[in-house]
């Protein structure tokens, strides 16, 4: 215990020094770094600030070359990062913008097809995976550094950094560990040795999988430095894995398959479902502490602060629920489904709907404090983040329609250039 206790403590003054925004609450507009898309990788989505936005207005929007329509190229969950906003597009670009003007910085195109996920920072490195592979690039001109390959690729699994590796999930039905500096292997964890049966028709993974090529739909795991707490989609569980070696710690089936994100705390873990519920896991043996049942499936993550947990479903309602008790704090209805992870301040949870809106609730009470829609016809479907000042997040149309795929800055009116 005391050995996971330093390594942890190691990990955290390491990542500290790579994102040092995130050591101080954020004064007046005093500007944070987030160059992992859910904060840090135990995916908390907990940024100490006070409310990021008061009366919101669109300050910039960023559409990729070509993206007049449905299909594609559509940017995918941003992160920021020394007052730069990186975002992957399905077309497979890497786009760098300035984060208070959307003015383009670099942007590369290195032939790896789709990417669906959000890219990592960590120092001078740029990280994102593909169909083919986990690649690393400079950050300062998006050329090539590394790449790893994986068969079938790796689409659906962020990279979730760490001091000194780089986690990423295949459709090989591997967990694969890569040095951050050299790209060389580290160790790979097989999730398909000891796969479970599916938890009910319902769940089939043949549905699950598409009948595609993969082996397995390994989604965007989190870690506390000792441990990677990796979920997969089409087993509908989660597993647990020491970081340093790569074995198995504990598994967790849940009753239908897991889209989103866990959560690591102290103590807890947790993650939905789209069985419905969504599970408080007992950190360091996979056991259920409560869950908690909604209308719909959950297809998003949760954020932690204090003693409760922010999280929303498909039947169109986000939720406050308690930490330790499972019980409902507040609920709040939108107009549509929500399939993005929340962030929370101080005084404030963000989100977005399919309804179109970008949400700020206040924190104690799940009140509204803002709504902004950047287009009509269209999604907001990726998790914000945020620089301190402003706000970013991507939007889709919705359907067919004639909406909008568009990387979106949202701040206060006097920051708008």
């Amino acid at each position: 215990m005391l050995g996971a206790a330093l390594h942890r403590r190691q990990f955290l003054v390491t990542m500290a020094s790579l994102i040092p925004g995130l050591a101080a609450a954020a004064g007046e507009r005093e500007l944070v770094d987030m160059p992992y898309f859910r904060v840090t990788p135990e995916n908390q989505g907990y940024l100490s600030a006070r409310r990021l936005c008061t009366k919101p207005v669109v300050l910039w929007t960023y559409s990729p070359p070509g993206s007049g329509r449905a299909e594609s190229p559509s940017p995918h969950c941003p992160i920021v990062y020394e007052g730069v906003v990186y975002a992957c597009d399905n077309s497979g670009i890497v786009h760098a913008l300035r984060a208070r003007d959307g003015a383009v910085v670099w942007r590369r195109d290195h032939g790896h097809g789709q990417l669906f996920t959000a890219p990592t920072v960590i120092g001078a490195r740029l990280y994102f995976t593909c169909k083919q592979r986990i690649v690393a690039m400079a950050r300062s001109d998006g050329s090539l550094l590394w790449e790893h390959g994986v068969v079938s690729g790796a689409i659906e699994s962020a990279p979730v950094p760490s001091a000194t590796l780089v986690f990423a999930g295949g459709a090989d039905g591997r967990v694969h560990a890569i040095d951050v500096e050299t790209g060389k292997p580290s160790w790979e964890h097989d999730v398909l040795a000891d796969k479970p049966p599916p938890p009910s028709a319902e769940f089939d993974e043949k549905h699950a999988l598409n009948g595609g090529s993969e082996r397995a739909r390994l989604r965007t795991a989190c870690t506390d430095a000792a441990t990677l707490y990796q979920p997969i989609f089409d087993q509908s569980r989660v597993v647990a894995i020491d970081c340093a070696t790569g074995k198995r710690r504990w598994s967790f089936q849940a009753g239908g398959w897991i889209y989103g994100e866990p959560t690591v705390t102290d103590n807890q873990v947790f993650v939905g479902s789209q069985d419905k519920m969504f599970y408080c896991l007992d950190k360091r043996t996979g056991a259920v502490v409560w869950k908690f049942a909604t209308g719909s499936r959950i297809e998003a993550g949760c954020a932690v602060r204090n003693n409760s947990v922010f999280f929303g479903s498909c039947d169109k309602r986000f939720y406050c629920v308690g930490t330790n008790t499972g019980k409902l704090v507040w609920s709040y209805e939108t107009e549509g489904v929500i399939y993005s992870s929340p962030l929370v301040s101080d005084d404030a949870v963000y989100f977005g709907s399919f309804d179109g809106y970008l949400y700020a609730l206040d924190i104690a009470t799940g009140a509204l404090v803002w709504r902004i829609a950047p287009f009509e016809d269209s999604e907001v479907d990726s998790t914000p983040c945020t620089d301190g000042a402003r706000l970013f997040f991507t939007t889709r149309p919705r359907g067919r329609s004639q909406g909008v795929s568009a990387l979106v800055a949202v701040g206060d009116s006097d920051l708008k250039e």
